[in-house]
């Protein structure tokens, strides 16, 4: 594949990533996990900083000491010269070095314009996991992918000291589900020998072995969290995973098609014509068949359901908001077999009008898959306006509260309603935002916040004592006096 051509694709895909998943950023704000690890370190010290950092290299906590350190290590950095938007930018570039380094994996395995073309573009709109804006996810999770394609290209090219070390410990101690497909690396070799293949077992196993039993020790580890037998969830998360993943790739255009805007239908409309230029050029620069290279379909499917055995501690038929991350690992091998079914596909049409119509239908299922990006971005832009305009007016009512009151507030949403499907505002984090947002804007203590959902079924007031009775409070503070309501 040439160069050009090369840089060509993986400039599409990352101006691909960036209009589907960050092109609102500005408008994005701080989400679930993201108000806990991102927020706290943004306005510290070099000391406070330095003390977390070290503070998780001890390997407390859940046992992931680099997966703290990048969201907050990141976080404090650009907290120094930037603001949120830029802390997104810094997020989107990770993926895209993420979108480099898998591209050049395609190049290495087969160089063929299209297949490594095409990989390149639904890389950057792998559909199943939503998370990717999140910045618990770009900063904390794709970490772990980096040091897996690094210790991929390492194992390629022979440098053993190199990729075990990468794809196994700087897996493990960022984001573990990802360190598995490591073990699929010798299908890569063509002439693995036996020898090798259990050599390469055993040192894999054997260091990720030490570091899952010094996180068994960890009281918060999250492997505590898994119900029932681990070996009976293993399995159904390798039964299931795989086929949900599969259908959500074949559903999510449907998805989009059903809430689409007239301006996105016709934004689909250009991009459909745009993909399908590439994917002419990619085609008519490419030659060879996929069907006797079967290395790369096992490495490919042996990837996607290594992608779930470990990653417990959630559904795998998640497939919206922070629970789809369930299907971040499966990134390699779903995109890998997307590739070599639709390369192989494409590869079969033998006439110029039969090339134009399989390259036009492919089109449009990449257009289709970035504009699923545009509605996860409506519910981050809906979901950060909701929080903005709830406590902004909880902060009115409330300005002349003492240290020592409490703010008793009703859920923005009617129990009938939903929170914007792909991520949460209001959820177990909200304690949180008060504290946050007064610190912040530097003020010396916030009152304390007390959220309920719906003031009518979840308070009782004594009006002869000023006994306020919370009955269902997500906070839960027992009985408060002389509480004061804001809805």
């Amino acid at each position: 594949m040439k160069r050009g051509l090369h840089l060509l694709c993986i400039l599409v895909s990352c101006s691909s990533l960036w209009l589907s998943r960050f092109w609102n950023c500005r408008r994005f704000g701080l989400y679930e996990d993201d108000v806990a690890r991102v927020g706290k370190t943004f306005d510290w010290n070099a000391e406070q900083i330095w003390l977390y950092i070290d503070y998780n290299l001890s390997l407390t906590g859940q046992g992931r000491p680099l997966h703290e350190n990048f969201i907050g290590g990141i976080a404090w950095l650009v907290g120094q010269v930037g603001g949120l938007t830029e802390l997104y930018v810094v997020g989107f570039l990770i993926i895209c070095l993420n979108l480099v380094l898998f591209s050049l994996l395609l190049k290495r395995l087969h160089p063929q314009p299209l297949f490594v073309g095409l990989g390149t573009l639904l890389f950057s709109l792998y559909p199943t996991d939503t998370t990717q804006a999140l910045l618990t996810h770009n900063l904390g999770l794709q970490p772990s992918l980096t040091f897996l394609l690094v210790g991929l290209h390492a194992f390629l090219s022979g440098w053993r000291l190199v990729a075990y070390p990468l794809a196994i410990v700087g897996c493990m101690i960022t984001y573990e589900p990802v360190f598995p497909i490591f073990l699929a690396a010798p299908i890569l070799i063509l002439k693995a020998a036996d020898r090798h293949w259990f050599r390469h077992l055993a040192l894999s196993l054997a260091m990720a072995g030490a570091i899952f039993a010094k996180r068994l020790q960890l009281e918060s580890s999250r492997m505590h969290e898994v119900e029932g037998s681990p070996l009976l969830a293993s399995l159904h998360h390798l039964l299931v995973g795989p086929i949900v993943n599969v259908r959500t790739l074949l559903t999510r255009p449907i998805t989009f098609l059903l809430q689409a805007s007239a301006e996105e239908l016709l934004g689909v409309v250009v991009l459909t014509l745009l993909f399908s230029g590439l994917l002419r050029t990619l085609v008519r620069q490419s030659q060879g068949s996929f069907s006797k290279n079967p290395g790369l379909w096992k490495f490919a499917v042996a990837s996607f359901y290594l992608a779930y055995p470990i990653m417990l501690a959630i559904a795998p038929t998640q497939i919206d908001g922070r629970g789809s991350r369930v299907h971040f690992a499966a990134i390699v091998g779903a995109v890998l077999l997307q590739t070599l079914a639709l390369s192989h596909l494409l590869g079969l049409a033998t006439s110029a009008l039969k090339v134009n119509i399989s390259c036009l239908l492919t089109g449009l299922y990449l257009s289709l898959l970035l504009g699923f990006g545009w509605s996860v971005q409506r519910d981050y832009v809906e979901q950060q306006e909701l929080q903005r305009d709830t406590w902004t007016a909880v902060f009115n009512l409330a300005s002349d509260l003492e240290d020592s009151d409490l703010i008793v507030v009703e859920h923005p949403l009617a129990a009938s309603q939903q929170d914007p499907v792909q991520v949460l505002g209001f959820s177990w984090n909200t304690s949180l935002v008060c504290t946050l947002v007064v610190r912040l804007e530097r003020v010396k203590k916030p009152p304390t916040i007390l959220f309920i959902r719906d003031l009518e079924k979840d308070v009782e007031v004594d009006w002869g004592t000023g006994e306020v009775q919370v009955l269902n409070p997500i906070s839960d503070h027992g009985v408060v006096n002389n509480a004061r309501t804001a809805g």
